[in-house]
């Protein structure tokens, strides 16, 4: 008896059922229990080592990045510093140029107050070249009337010291004829003006006269003034 298509078919279709039967079966035996567990676990393990993996390049990009904002960092403390330095040095160098103009202007005064100073030097030079010039011939008319004076006028001087004359008479007093009357001069050599002091016997005049030789620079007649001046005292005595 012959079977019919159908049954054949159907036949296929069980047998087909069967073995995809078979086979799940298999696959849930081979893939379940420790199988699984170590699939599951080798999974596991495999995530972990990349996430570790990830960890660490994150890590790694983050020590890059740190490192990169360090040195910019760093680049912008350094120009911060170097903008510093190079307002210092600015600052220096306005400075020098101040003082050096300063200075410029110190040495200007300077040269010209040494000007001034040589100047004002040569001009007191000649004021006290003058000056001794004008006591040398003072001195001179000293030594012109000594001659007279010593003479016919029982006259004589005694230097005392460099500055200071003493002026002797005698032949003034007929009852005492040795008898000395005397005073003492001094001529400034800053200024030529004649000092009298020490007059022995004072006579009353004495400011006056001296006034007079001052204005006159006549030391002869000053001289001669002086011995009337001491007569004058004898006869009123």
């Amino acid at each position: 008896m012959e079977r019919k298509p159908e049954q054949e078919r159907q036949e296929e279709l069980d047998l087909l059922k069967s073995k995809l039967s078979q086979i799940k079966q298999k696959f849930l035996n081979e893939w379940t229990g420790e199988t699984l567990d170590n699939l599951i676990k080798l999974r596991n393990q495999q995530d972990l080592h990349d996430i570790e993996r990830g960890q660490e390049n994150i890590k790694e990009y983050e020590d890059k990045i740190a490192l990169h904002r360090a040195r910019v960092d760093q680049l912008a403390k350094d120009k911060c510093e170097q903008e510093n330095i190079v307002s210092s040095i600015e600052k220096e160098l306005e400075m020098l140029h101040l003082q050096a103009e300063q200075l410029s202007k110190k040495t200007v005064l300077r040269e010209k107050q040494l000007d001034d100073a040589k100047k004002q030097n040569i001009q007191e030079e000649q004021v006290i070249q003058k000056a001794k010039e004008k006591t040398m011939l003072k001195m001179n008319q000293y030594t012109k009337g000594i001659s007279f004076f010593q003479d016919f006028l029982g006259f004589a001087f005694e230097k005392i010291d460099k500055d200071h004359l003493k002026f002797v008479f005698k032949y003034i007093d007929p009852n005492n004829p040795e008898a000395r009357f005397s005073f003492t001069v001094k001529v400034d050599e800053n200024t030529g003006i004649y000092n009298i002091k020490d007059c022995s016997p004072m006579i009353n005049q004495l400011t006056d006269l001296t006034d007079d030789l001052n204005k006159t620079n006549d030391f002869t007649q000053f001289v001669i003034s002086i011995r009337r001046g001491f007569k004058d005292l004898v006869c009123k005595v």
